[in-house]
């Protein structure tokens, strides 16, 4: 079966005229939201456009999240290349990225951030009782 993650990224635009080139360049450029012959795609991706703050969403859900993976790797490359591009001092449409993975041991959690981030996404642990 595996070792199995979840995984989630989001990216967001300093001010909301900067989202319509944000949002072009995650088209053109995000890999992983295609689905193959029987319906997989690696990343659901969700956009929230409306109010103030728009971002948009990738998630992946009990997925094998090996960075050997090419489509694993794809994506990663994708991600710092965004960092390259929208995330530096001197970026003419400044934005920011927060990605969080979270493995099956308890101890496993990995978080990456734009510097500029606002900390949008965390991780809570909590115990449920029904």
């Amino acid at each position: 079966m595996g070792y199995r993650s979840e995984v989630k990224f989001m990216f967001y635009p300093e001010r909301y005229e900067h989202f319509p080139v944000m949002k072009l360049w995650l088209d053109e450029n995000m890999p992983g939201t295609t689905q193959n012959q029987s319906g997989y795609a690696l990343l659901e991706r969700s956009t929230y456009d409306e109010g103030y703050t728009p971002y948009i969403f990738y998630a992946s859900y009990d997925v094998k999240w090996y960075e050997g993976y090419t489509e694993v790797g794809a994506v990663m490359q994708a991600i710092e290349d965004f960092n390259n591009l929208f995330c530096g001092e001197d970026a003419t449409t400044p934005c920011s990225y927060e990605y969080v993975r979270i493995g099956e041991e308890i101890e496993d959690i990995e978080q990456r951030f734009s510097d500029n981030a606002e900390f949008r996404m965390h991780v809570r642990r909590e115990v449920m009782v029904d």
